[in-house]
């Protein structure tokens, strides 16, 4: 038996016209549908599995680890209703914001988009059901009952020509639905009767605005009549002149002791407040009577004092996260702080201390500061790193699955701090709040920072711009002209 002769047999088959011509025919249809199943599973993957790669300088389209845990951990569904023109400067910068949010949530965020321009029958629904008043671009933010209104402007920041240089839209969308779920505000406690009514209302002013954004309110307690309210999240004392009396620092001991103090103290070195220093001495931070500075060289002139610092925020904390590479310029004078975060008393109270800004290495703190000329002393200056703000955390528990309610306190040894004016640029304002936000335990809010637009010119000459009209009329078109010349000859032959 000869088992080679089927194959032969279908060899001879194959050769026949008529079973090439069919062998012919179904070659492409098979092609295209083999090509269909690969299309349909490739889209089938890359709808179930899509990730989204963000390629900008500054990370412009990317969220905070702090905003994606505050949107995994919502535990109720949150309305976002964006009611935004087109020709917004913001629109894209806005949906792409929004769409963020609702992945990284699991569908907790519901997101709806309105053209106010195509759509004004649905605008005035929304407006009627929700009773609220909107006026241009605006961002609606409901949760049952509780509802949030972020306008336009609420979402950037413009500098002095009215250029959009600051996108805070992570920020403030962030705090909106931080607002939704609280419900009641924060109470911020500005302490009065220790500093002039000027750099007061300096420092009121530079925290209400930026305050109001994020469901906190801007209260004022004078410590020797009314007392701190029990309600207080943060009590802010601002580069006082005069020192508290001891009914006063009573009162502060009583609101740092009843298990859930917040404290943020900017100091001002040329005053003397010997028991508020002895206070924050106690919980490891000691500040130092010196000034930080360094000798700045002049041609034909002695070499001048600069007492400005230029200060390193330091990574490693909840505040500074997201701050990583960032300088402050504090103005006014600065002495530096010496922790202690290996002594005895410090430890048996369950302390920890962290150093939050660093003086520039070309600084040094000089002890004898008024002398002319000023001479650098190694032996009794002091040397880097110098340390011009810290944080304190009493009663912290090192599970982070645990929470537990801590005291904490931030220093800061500048009064410029709050009270800078035109010196105050806008990354310090940003610091002051990651702190204010990390005192109230807003975790999910301290360390977010703004992004900056980036922004690209390309300046061309007249002889360049010739050239490049010249390619995209005639040498673009005509290459392509000549290549399927070349590709019908080649085919032909």
């Amino acid at each position: 038996m000869n088992l080679l002769r089927p194959r032969t047999e279908l060899a001879k088959l194959s050769r026949l016209p008529w079973m090439r011509d069919l062998s012919r025919t179904w070659h492409a249809p098979a092609r295209l549908a083999a090509a269909f199943v690969l299309l349909l599973l490739a889209n089938v993957v890359s709808f179930r599995h899509a990730h989204r790669l963000d390629l900008t300088e500054n990370q412009r389209f990317t969220l905070s680890n702090v905003t994606k845990s505050l949107a995994k951990s919502l535990k109720q569904e949150i309305d976002v209703i964006a009611v935004f023109l087109p020709s917004s400067e913001i629109a894209e910068d806005v949906r792409t914001l929004i769409d963020e949010y609702r992945k990284a949530s699991g569908k907790k965020i519901r997101v709806e988009w309105i053209d106010p321009a195509r759509q004004p029958d649905r605008v005035e629904a929304i407006k009627a059901q929700h009773k609220v008043s909107l006026r241009g671009s605006s961002i609606l933010v409901v949760r049952g009952s509780q509802r949030r209104i972020l306008r336009e402007e609420d979402l950037l920041q413009r500098d002095g020509s009215g250029l959009i240089n600051k996108f805070n839209g992570e920020i403030a969308l962030s705090a909106a639905l931080i607002e939704v779920l609280e419900e009641t505000p924060r109470k911020l406690i500005l302490v009065t009767g220790h500093s002039p009514a000027p750099e007061l209302q300096a420092a009121a002013e530079e925290l209400r605005v930026p305050g109001s954004r994020q469901n906190v309110k801007l209260e004022y307690a004078t410590l020797n009549t009314g007392g701190i309210p029990a309600d207080a999240s943060v009590v802010v004392i601002a580069a006082p002149q005069t020192d508290f009396s001891p009914i006063e620092m009573r009162e502060i001991e009583r609101y740092w002791s009843d298990g859930r103090g917040s404290l943020f103290i900017s100091l001002n070195p040329d005053s003397s407040t010997p028991r508020l220093r002895a206070f924050i001495r106690a919980l490891g931070v000691a500040p130092r009577g010196d000034r930080v500075l360094y000798l700045e060289s002049r041609r034909g002139q002695s070499a001048a004092k600069m007492f400005s610092v230029t200060a390193a925020i330091r990574p490693g904390s909840a505040i500074t996260r997201d701050f990583e590479g960032m300088d402050i310029h504090l103005g006014g004078r600065s002495e530096s702080l010496e922790l202690f975060p290996d002594a005895d008393l410090i430890r048996a109270q369950n302390i920890h201390l962290t150093p939050l800004l660093v003086a520039d290495p070309r600084y040094w703190g000089e002890t004898n500061f008024n002398s002319e000329p000023v001479r650098r002393d190694r032996s009794d200056d002091h040397s880097a790193p110098l340390y011009v703000a810290a944080a304190v955390e009493k009663g912290a528990v090192d599970d982070p699955n645990l929470r537990v309610d801590t005291q904490r306190l931030i220093v800061v040894s500048n009064p410029g701090i709050l009270i800078g004016g035109i010196d105050r640029d806008q990354t310090q304002a940003d610091f002051v709040m990651s702190c204010l936000n990390w005192l109230m335990d807003r975790t999910h809010l301290a360390g977010i920072t703004p992004k900056e637009p980036a922004r690209y010119a390309v300046e061309l000459s007249d002889k360049q711009r010739a050239r490049l009209e010249r390619f995209i009329l005639w040498i673009g078109p005509g290459l392509a002209v000549i290549a399927g010349i070349g590709m019908g000859w080649w085919r032909r032959k």
